[in-house]
Formats: C-alpha cells, structure tokens, sequence
C-alpha cells in the first residue's frame, strides 16, 4: 500500500505543471519548435518539449518512450537517410474543442508523419495526443 502512495505521489506532480496554450497561433508555434529540434537532428530535444506540455502520460513513461525513440535513431538513418527538414501539412478540427496538427518530417528517402492533438476542455488548449508513424499513406 505504501507502494502506490508513494507511486501515486511521484506521479502527480509530473501530470499538473504541464503546460497550457491561450492560443492555436500559440500551439502552431509549438508544435513548429518541436518539429525543428526533431528535423534537425534533435529527437531528444523535441521529445523533451512534448514533455513538458504533454499531460495525459506521466513524466516518466514519456522519458521512457524517448528512450526507446533515441535506440531507433539509427536505425532510421540507416533506412530513410538523413533528416532533411520538415513541412507543416495541415490543421483540422473537430468541433470547437479538438484540433489536430499535421507535419512531415523529411528524410533523404522517406519521410514521417507526425500527428500533434490538443484539446480544450475550459478555455485553454492543452496536448492530449501525438504520433509519429513511417506509414505515410496510413497517416494523411
């Protein structure tokens, strides 16, 4: 029992210090600074600004997943090359309280989509969800 206080404990904090957007220009530019860090070579980089907005997934799981993201770094160069830059795709809504923002990070041979979904549940844009996924076609 005194397990899970102090897991819940750990816990907690990580989740309600994150991040809020007044704005969807202000959102844009977010998701436009974690797309640079991570097409300039920096995944770790954008996985820590994801981070500290991210509020559905605790802290330390999200430090796990970039873990796990950093061992397939080169992997990915192997296969698609290097990254070469980034394009902003699209914006799409779902009802007043639901947008989600589209990029493709470009590589010499491939490329990847990434998916950034904010929601606004009282008056304030927080990060509900992202993906990033090689299977472009499956994505746009």
């Amino acid at each position: 029992m005194s397990r899970i206080l102090l897991l819940i404990a750990l816990l907690i904090p990580t989740t309600l210090y994150a991040r809020n957007f007044n704005s969807e220009a202000e959102i844009r530019e977010f998701t436009d600074k974690v797309m640079n860090q991570v097409a300039s070579g920096d995944l770790k980089g954008g996985f820590n600004l994801i981070s500290d907005a991210y509020t559905v997934v605790p802290k330390a799981e999200l430090e796990a997943l970039t873990g796990q993201a950093m061992l397939q770094v080169p992997a990915m160069e192997s296969r698609f090359g290097k990254s070469i830059g980034y394009e902003f795709l699209s914006e799409s809504r779902a009802g007043k309280s639901v947008i989600k923002f589209v990029y493709l990070q470009k590589f010499e041979k491939h490329a990847i989509v990434w998916q950034f979904i904010f929601y606004n549940p009282k008056g304030q844009w927080i990060m509900n969800s992202f993906k990033y996924s090689d299977s472009v076609l499956d994505q746009l």
